[in-house]
């Protein structure tokens, strides 16, 4: 039998295709790896996503390793199928794959400044395990669901517009970039402001500030009330509280800055029915300031003026020492300026003389017979006197001769003690000198020591007309003094001749700020009186300090250089370490104390250290000093002791006892 010899071709057809499961699920990245598990995989099959091929790597027949790579911001499910191709070609039933490059979502939407709480929601879910961090800091997982985490931090109020929420879980990072809300004013500005208006960084005045604006905030500090005074609580601490938590700060900076002007003798609870009137008066009219001061029991008791009788023997005078205090300290001053505060020269070059003594004698006959009232408020009424009442005239001991003031006004003969009193009033409030007296004054404490002419003069000109024809309207005044270019150009560039040496009580105040302390003991006005400032008791009635005083060896104005010396330094330092390291100031421990947040918001040292260059020097920390902060305390252990000395360094800087 023959054989018969046949052959044939067998072609073997690729396998169907059938991917079960895709890891991850979704893709929160523009590229992600992914693994796609199942069978019927060969060596050239190829993903398609979307119907793009993309990079595909085969590992066996169960399983292939893809890159998929989407466009930013793409939150939708992508179909994936596996291809095999020829002999056989066939496609695979698609799987999901979702996209949530946008699944991030935040509540609220804009970050705020300071400390905040946030939800953070993804749909797709969150891993369990996901950590959450603001531009590097970590942020604190208050509670977790399957799709949302609540979170809690904190915003430094000096961050820029924006700021980058991270989350990193198994997938990777995932960012978010947030809109931090904007403010009106910058922050090292507002504090600035801060430091000129009110007593230093107090957290919510700044807030404030950046809110509404330099102008809205102190045109709403205008309709704020004065503080109010219990008598049967110490003056001093109610005081305290009132700057420290009360709304009415710009009242209490300018009526601290009078204080230092007119004097006070420490009575309490006197003291604080002075205080009342001036933080009432702060924002009145200066001849409303001028009355008050010859009105009031205190004043008149401390300068002579109460009982300063006329006498029916010729060879006896009033008392002039009220009458040469008004002028001298408190209104013109002693030579006769020229609206930039410079003083008028004669021929000769001299200076002129803003009165003689022919003046003071005619003011202090001109204000003899004023008594004190029958006393009506006992709370107030003590030594036989009620404080709290004016004076009131007595006419059978007022002289009623013709007096003649400043070489030309003149009293007629004959008339009561309150018309003398109106007369010498007014003439005093219209004296050439006084607009540029107290404007320079007025910037010495609130902006700077050594204001330029033009400064004082911008000043002067809206003290005798304040726009409407009202001489002496202090709403005028400070408003302009604190908007002034002089004053403001510190906000963009610092100059040399920007600021003033920290008094003791601002020294006080403004590290309570920074520290967030609002607990004291009953003696708050200690500190201030061991560096020269015993609160509402001027040593003389040339107060604490002379706004003429010079820096020893220079042509420095700095009047409030005049309280420092070796030992007060020593003693300030002492109390700054007390300050920063004992989280409270000679408070009872247990008794209420407000513990300071700054190390809890700024726990890492450089950021320590950038919050200090904000809140104490707006920004314009010397690079010198920075470095050395840093490099002294980054050789001192990690802990409490660390971030304290790095605040206590800054305080005690020479840079933060002048305050620019």
């Amino acid at each position: 039998m023959n054989s018969v010899q046949a052959s044939s071709a067998v072609q073997l057809l690729n396998p169907l295709p059938s991917p079960t499961s895709i890891s991850p699920a979704s893709v929160v990245q523009q590229s992600t790896q992914i693994t796609v598990k199942g069978g019927g995989f060969v060596s050239t099959s190829t993903l398609f996503v979307d119907g793009v091929a993309v990079p595909t790597k085969w590992i066996d027949s169960t399983s292939l390793v893809a890159t998929v790579a989407v466009p930013p911001a793409t939150a939708k499910d992508l179909s994936l199928v596996v291809r095999n191709p020829s002999p056989g070609a066939s496609d695979s039933q698609p799987l999901t794959l979702k996209a949530d490059l946008v699944s991030l979502t935040t509540s609220p939407s804009l970050l705020p400044r300071g400390h905040f709480a946030l939800t953070v929601t993804r749909q797709s879910g969150l891993d369990g395990n996901a950590t959450f961090a603001l531009d590097g800091t970590k942020l604190q997982v208050l509670s977790r669901t399957a799709t949302s985490a609540s979170l809690i931090g904190f915003t430094p109020p000096w961050r820029a517009n924006t700021a980058t929420l991270s989350m990193n879980d198994a997938t990777g990072a995932t960012n978010l970039v947030l809109n931090v809300a904007s403010s009106t004013v910058t922050y090292d500005a507002a504090e600035r402001l801060a430091s000129q208006a009110a007593f230093g960084p107090r957290a919510d005045v700044i807030a404030s500030i950046q809110n509404v604006g330099m102008q809205n905030w102190i045109d709403d500090q205008f309709t704020r009330s004065p503080a109010t005074y219990d008598p049967t609580q110490n003056s001093r601490t109610q005081f305290f509280k009132a700057v420290l938590m009360g709304d009415s700060v710009l009242r209490q900076r300018v009526a601290w800055g009078f204080q230092v002007l007119l004097p006070a003798d420490g009575i309490d609870p006197y003291v604080a029915l002075w205080e009342a009137v001036l933080e009432r008066d702060a924002f009145s009219n200066f001849k409303q300031i001028l009355f008050d001061t010859m009105s009031d029991p205190g004043v008149s008791t401390f300068l002579n003026l109460v009982n300063n009788d006329a006498s029916s023997d010729p060879a006896t005078h009033p008392n002039q020492n009220f009458a040469r205090e008004v002028l001298q300290l408190f209104s013109t001053g002693t030579v006769l300026l020229n609206d930039d505060g410079t003083p008028q020269l004669d021929s000769s070059g001299l200076p002129i003389p803003a009165y003689d003594q022919s003046t003071v004698e005619a003011i202090a006959a001109a204000l003899t017979g004023w008594h004190y009232p029958t006393p009506a408020n006992p709370t107030y009424t003590f030594e036989g006197v009620d404080w709290s009442a004016p004076l009131i005239p007595a006419e059978a001991f007022h002289d009623q001769s013709s007096k003649t003031l400043f070489g030309n006004a003149v009293i007629p003969a004959g008339q009561s003690a309150t018309a003398d009193r109106e007369q010498v009033l007014e003439a005093i409030f219209q004296h050439p000198s006084v607009p540029p007296f107290i404007s320079r004054f007025l910037i010495q404490r609130l902006v700077k020591s050594q204001p330029s002419p033009s400064y004082v003069y911008r000043i002067a000109q809206v003290f005798k007309d304040n726009g409407n024809g009202v001489r002496g309207d202090l709403k005028a005044v400070i408003r302009a003094i604190l908007l002034d270019p002089e004053a403001r150009g510190g906000d963009v560039q610092s100059s040399p001749s920007d600021g003033f040496v920290q008094d003791p009580l601002y020294a006080l105040l403004s590290t309570m700020h920074l520290l967030n302390l609002t607990y004291f003991d009953d003696q708050p006005s200690l500190l201030p009186g061991l560096l020269g400032e015993n609160v509402w008791s001027t040593p003389s009635v040339f107060s604490y300090f002379s706004p003429s005083y010079t820096v020893p060896g220079t042509t420095v104005n700095s009047p409030e250089f005049q309280l420092l010396d070796n030992f007060r330094i020593v003693q300030r330092s002492q109390f700054l370490w007390s300050a920063v390291s004992q989280g409270q100031l000679g408070a009872p421990t247990g008794n209420g104390e407000t513990i300071s947040t700054i190390y809890a918001d700024y726990p890492r040292l450089p950021d320590l250290v950038d919050a200090l260059n904000h809140m104490l020097f707006h920004g314009t920390m010397p690079d010198s000093l920075r470095s050395s902060i840093l490099s002294y305390c980054s050789s001192i252990p990690a802990g409490p002791t660390q971030v304290q000395t790095a605040v206590f360094l800054a305080l005690n800087s020479d840079y933060n006892t002048v305050v620019h």
